[in-house]
This record gives C-alpha cells, structure tokens and sequence, in this order.
C-alpha cells in the first residue's frame, strides 16, 4: 500500500486516443446537421469506458468549426430540479446568445412555457400562456416551445446538445429529449447523449424510453481500448513508451477501461515502474482487484482534513459549490481552499471553468466510491448538516432549490428530522407539478407519505391529502390506473375518518375530474365512482 504522497508527473492534458470508427461516425452526423438533416446518437457503455471524453472531442472539433454546443449534464441521484439538463442547455444558450431575445426565438406563445423553466429568460414583458398551465396540453407546448426555441437560431449556425448520463435523467428531461428527437429531421441539429447501460436498466421507466430513443438514432456501443490503445494511452499520460510487456499485463488486469488503465498508470508512476526501458507490472505491486478500489489507492496520500472535505462534498454531489461544503466544514474560503488543494493538484477535483467558486469530481465514479463508503449513520448524518447548510444558504429564495433540500433532508430521516423531510418534499412535488413534471411530482409525494407513515402514522388527514396530491400528478402523467388507485386509498381514509370533503375529492379524482375522461365518459354509468360517494 502507498503511504506517503506520491510524486507529480508529467501529464498531457486531455488525452485521446481510439475510437475512430465511433468519432467518424458522429462526424458524419455533424456533417449531416450542417446540411440541414439533423441526426442523434446514443453513447453506451461501462462506466470510465470514455463516452464523455469521446464527445467532448466531438464537441471540441464542432466548436472550433464555429457550431454552438451546449450540454446539459444529468444530477447523479435525486435532488436535480426538474428537466434539469435542458435547464443547463438553455442557460447557457442564453449567456452565449444573448443577443437573441425570447420573443425572436419562440414567438409569442412559446415565451412564457420557456421562462417557467429558465426565469432568467423571462426579462422580456411575454403573454401569459394560451393554455392554462394545468390543461392536459400544456407540457405538450412546454416542449413545442423548448425545440422551437433551439430550432429557430437567427443566423442558421448549427447547434450541437450533449446530454451526458442519461441514466440519471429525470422522466419528464427524457420524455422533452423524445420530443425533440422526433423534430430533428430537416433542422440543423446534432444531439449526442451519453448514458451506462447496467444502471439505466435499474430503472424501467428510464430503460423504457431509452430504448425508444435508440430506436430513433444511432447507437454506438464502447467497449474497453485494445493493447495498441493502451499503449498510446500511456504514452500520452506519462510521455513515455511503454514496454510491450507492460502494456499487456495493464491491458489484462483494466481490460481496457480507460478510466481503470489511467488509475493503474498513476499506480506505476508513484512506484517509478515505468522508469525501465523492460518495465513490466512490478511483482508484489498490489494491483487494485476493480475501478473503485484504484480509485481508493489514489485516494489514500491524501491529508486527513482533505478527505474530510471531499467525502462532504460527495454527499453534495458530482458538482458543488464552495459555500455549501465551507459552511459545512466550518473553515473559511482560503482555508478550504488550501485543504482541498492536493485533490485539485492530483486531479481528483477539477474547477468548473463556466462558473466561479464551483468545482466538481474529475470522474463520477471517485465521487461514487468516497460516498458508498460512507457508513448508513454517518450518511444520514452528513445529508441533514447539508440540507441545514443549504437551507441558511437559500433561505431567502428556496424555490429553486426545493428538490435538493427535499433529498438531503429524505436521507437524513434515520437521523431525524422527518418532519424537514415531508415538509420540503411536499412543496418540491408541487414545485414539480407546477413545472409539468408530473413523474417527479408523484415520486415526491410517494416519498413524503413513506416518511410520515414513519414518523406520525396516526395522521390518516396529512396522509390522505398527500394520497389526492399523488393522484392527481399520477393522472396528468397519464397514469390512469395507477392514479385510481391511489384515490381509492384516499376514498378509504376519508370514509374511516368521516370527512365529507375529502371523500368527494377522493371520488373526483377517482373518476378523472380536469381531464378528457370527464366529457369522454359522460354518457357512461360510473359505478365504481359511485360507490366512492355512496
């Protein structure tokens, strides 16, 4: 085991090597976009196989071309406000393109549905919306608005979206991507997304739509470098050629995972193997048995407080502000910044370049591997100190950041503090609701009566309100039976308890009241509805 810091070596900086029948192809499609014949690719495979790193070469090439890029990054877990990668895209849009105003892009109608989700682009004085915000067609014109938006560029300059970790995606993100996939065709548009296919399929409304999606593009599968990759590989991180035996003994333990080849690189380094023009995997070296443990040799030479402060920023996120981890930690700016400064200066940590104070895990698997570290208390734990901090930080202005407070404070619950937990995530699921996503809204209403069937399971009024709220964005997510459901159980509890109200709302509700189904089935007896009332 290494026990003291190893020494800095040279690295070139984002290095790229193979993938040339994939990158070809993607510049076929870049090609096609500059034509006016819009085109979208899936990226798929493990995770640190390198479809991040393949189109931010894509990207790197479509920007130097003049093409805008925008990306729009998937939050890991729950917490990420909804369609918070199309919230990305259109921010930065709009900071590159301010010149362009909303109105110009998206006309009066489309104004109003695209400032609901980016505030900021609702400096201009717009109409208030032609359909009401809770009509049945009002994500329909949320997402009409969104893709004529990105369609409608003033000087015909082609747009290259990236949206990386699909798998992390939101329902209501993937469901606005489906949309505009199917708009693609005669537009001068190129949309990548990256997602690992393992965790996707974990879950089924996800996999389901990403199988749709692949069945509408081009899906370009990544498997591990071959030798000759990996050789390059080396030689580009370390500026030394390496001996053909070597290559083969790192090729065999990483088949291939880049991500895995660079950890072991760093391994070598730090033993100087790499020195001898014979250089072979040292014998006695322990060679990490997986990713994640490469990832917790390179995290051991780190300085205790330095640790410290990354497994705080883990339960953050991927991505984190200083000032939530400062306050957190109780240090001042400066003095957090010299803790952290050996994981910048080993590239555990990088700075995000678009935004001051903001820094983020060079790789989503070193944030993973420091958080599934974390015992279940001390987890626990740590999540309520950050829903506290975040809570002082946005105390002013929570709304935007209801649904990372909700999920901190949700992880906290075996800590205490369950009352936080429904509290904030009753009000992100109506936030959610009011955003049209309706998926959200039902899965934070859900998780919300598990914590108060927890911790005040004699509330059966709390739970049934919250039971109506779930069934109504159950419903507007066109989750009918599911929805019927839910109300029946809202019907049960207002009848055992004896409240009137509610007991018509439950059957309201039950029967569909503000959508279609009302005037659909008007002429149709309604029995099971009326038994609700009876």
């Amino acid at each position: 085991m290494i026990s003291a810091m190893p020494p800095p070596h040279p690295r070139t900086e984002a290095v790229f090597v193979g993938r040339h029948h994939e990158l070809v192809e993607l510049r076929a499609g870049l090609e096609d976009a500059v034509t006016g014949r819009g085109r979208f690719f899936l990226v798929v495979g493990e995770a640190g196989v390198g479809k991040t790193r393949l189109v931010e070469e894509l990207g790197r090439e479509a920007a130097e071309q003049g093409h805008l890029v925008l990306w729009g990054r998937c939050w890991e877990g729950e917490g990420a406000p909804p369609y918070w990668p199309w919230i990305q895209v259109l921010r930065t849009h709009h900071r590159i393109a301010h010149a362009e105003t909303l109105s110009g892009g998206v006309g009066g109608a489309g104004a109003p549905y695209l400032a609901q989700l980016v505030p900021e682009l609702g400096g201009l004085q717009s109409p208030a919306p032609s359909v009401p915000p809770q009509s049945e067609h009002a994500r329909f014109y949320l997402f009409d608005a969104v893709a004529t938006f990105l369609q409608s560029r003033p000087d015909h300059t082609p747009l290259v979206l990236v949206f990386d970790d699909l798998q992390w995606a939101d329902t209501p993100s993937l469901l606005l991507l489906q949309f505009l996939v199917h708009e693609l065709r005669d537009t001068a548009m190129l949309v990548v997304a990256t997602y690992r296919e393992m965790e996707a399929r974990q879950n089924p409304h996800v996999a389901d739509i990403l199988g749709a999606l692949a069945r509408d593009g081009r899906h370009l599968p990544l498997r591990g470098f071959g030798e000759e990759e990996v050789a390059l590989f080396i030689e580009g991180k370390t500026g030394r050629s390496a001996s053909a035996a070597l290559v083969r003994a790192v090729h065999r333990e990483t088949e291939g995972n880049p991500f895995f080849v660079d950890e072991i690189v760093h391994l070598l380094v730090a033993e100087r193997a790499l020195e001898r023009r014979d250089a072979t995997i040292p014998r006695g070296l322990p060679v990490p048995q997986g990713v994640r443990e490469a990832i917790r040799r390179r995290l051991a030479p780190l300085p205790a407080p330095c640790r410290d402060a990354l497994t705080l920023a883990s339960v953050v996120g991927r991505e984190f502000g200083l000032g939530a981890v400062q306050h957190a930690c109780g240090l001042g700016a400066d003095a957090l910044l010299d803790v952290l400064g050996p994981a910048l200066g080993r590239e555990i940590l990088v700075r995000d370049p678009r935004t001051a104070g903001r820094y983020r895990f060079a790789h989503a698997l070193i944030r993973e591997t420091i958080y599934e570290e974390l015992g279940a208390a001390e987890r626990a734990r740590l999540h309520g100190r950050i829903g506290e901090v975040l809570e002082t930080l946005h105390q002013r202005d929570p709304t935007p950041h209801l649904a990372t407070l909700a999920h901190h404070f949700l992880e906290a619950v075996p800590a205490g503090g369950a009352d936080k937990a429904i509290t904030y995530s009753t009000r992100a699921a109506r936030y959610a609701e009011a955003s049209l996503a309706y998926e959200d809204a039902a899965v934070l209403f859900e998780r919300a009566l598990e914590v108060l069937a927890e911790a005040h399971p004699a509330d059966a009024r709390e739970r049934c309100e919250l039971l109506l709220a779930r069934g109504g964005a159950q419903w507007k997510a066109g989750d009918g039976p599911t929805a019927r459901e839910t109300f029946r159980q809202a019907a049960d509890i207002a009848r055992r308890i004896g409240d009137a109200p509610l007991m018509a709302r439950s059957a309201l509700g039950f029967a569909g009241e503000g959508s279609r189904l009302l005037w659909v089935r008007s002429a149709v007896v309604d029995q099971p509805r009326i038994e609700l009332l009876e």
